[in-house]
């Protein structure tokens, strides 16, 4: 399975940042690179004489000027949990600093499974939809994602477009169509959410029928110069039309923004729930954003780092100038 995740930057000798609160990743006991010895009991964190490099964690230590290919591969099956399975009880603390994309459905199981040992199917599946401990959402990319669902603003918020053109970008392949109606991203997201949530008020619905009635309900809704367009067949998909299929593209921002998120299951389709109904909770309403994007990006480095904008962009499908900022 693959993971989206990240962590304080691994280069030695830089300051972390601040960690926000329970962070899987803050610099306490993170794990060291290959070859990197353990500084003696007491010693300081400070500026070395000759060869070697502060780390705030760590204190002073050699610092290799190369590194080779079999180190650099222990380190990444160390930072992504696979070179030693956790503790049966250690599912969800996994799921704190991993994001697990979940395509095909039960990817995201698989990979618990190669990273906690004797966790199953059944175990996974009760940790999502019986204790809630575990959550799935449209993240990086616009795909499903499973992560521990007390860090649900870290993979939710942490990736939220910030601009129209940030979002322009994450809704990929939906910009000729919003250009033809003459309607920005955020005003479709802004629309979407509240039929939404009017939508799944009480109820749960697959994406199809989530896709079609939000779009219905947003037929008188959509500005008087869209809809025409808005109600015609689909460009993208048949047996739908404009309208339900711009739905479905802002359906993974609703996701970050805390609003969607997968439930149970109906048959083999997963069904959609209002976030906050499902949780009990919501967990964004008091999130602090920066934090919130601070953390998923520590988490990112920590696993893929040393990284560039354009690779994180990349990775989180969205657009460079947001990872930039």
């Amino acid at each position: 399975g693959r993971a989206g995740e990240v962590a304080d930057p691994p280069q030695l000798g830089v300051a972390p940042a601040a960690p926000t609160p329970a962070d899987p990743d803050a610099p306490r006991g993170a794990a060291r690179p290959p070859g990197v010895q353990a500084p003696a009991v007491g010693a300081q964190a400070h500026a070395p004489a000759t060869g070697g490099q502060r780390d705030l964690r760590y204190g002073t230590v050699p610092m290799p000027t190369e590194i080779t290919r079999a180190q650099a591969r222990a380190f990444r099956l160390d930072v992504h949990g696979l070179r030693e399975r956790a503790a049966p009880d250690g599912m969800v603390g996994i799921a704190r600093a991993l994001c697990l994309q979940n395509t095909p459905p039960g990817s995201a199981g698989q990979a618990l499974a190669a990273r906690v040992d004797g966790v199953a199917q059944d175990d996974v599946l009760r940790a999502l939809e019986t204790e809630k401990s575990l959550l799935q959402a449209f993240t990086a990319r616009g795909a499903p994602h499973v992560f521990a669902a007390a860090e649900t603003p870290v993979f939710t918020l942490g990736l939220l477009p910030d601009d129209d053109q940030a979002l322009r970008t994450f809704m990929l392949g939906a910009q000729p169509a919003l250009d033809a109606m003459g309607l920005s991203a955020t005003a479709l997201a802004d629309l979407a959410e509240e039929a939404v949530r009017e939508v799944l008020n009480g109820t749960a619905l697959v994406k199809d029928d989530l896709g079609r009635a939000t779009g219905e309900l947003l037929n008188d809704r959509v500005p008087r110069k869209a809809r025409d367009a808005w109600t015609s067949p689909s460009d993208y998909a048949e047996q739908q039309f404009q309208g339900e299929s711009l739905v479905r593209f802002a359906l993974p921002v609703l996701s970050l923004r805390g609003v969607v998120c997968h439930g149970d299951r109906k048959g083999r389709s997963p069904l959609l729930y209002r976030t906050d109904q499902w949780l009990g909770t919501d967990p964004v309403a008091d999130a602090d954003e920066r934090g919130a994007r601070t953390g998923l990006l520590r988490r990112y480095l920590r696993r893929y780092g040393p990284s560039t904008p354009e690779h994180f962009a990349a990775w989180g499908g969205i657009d460079v100038a947001q990872a930039r900022r």
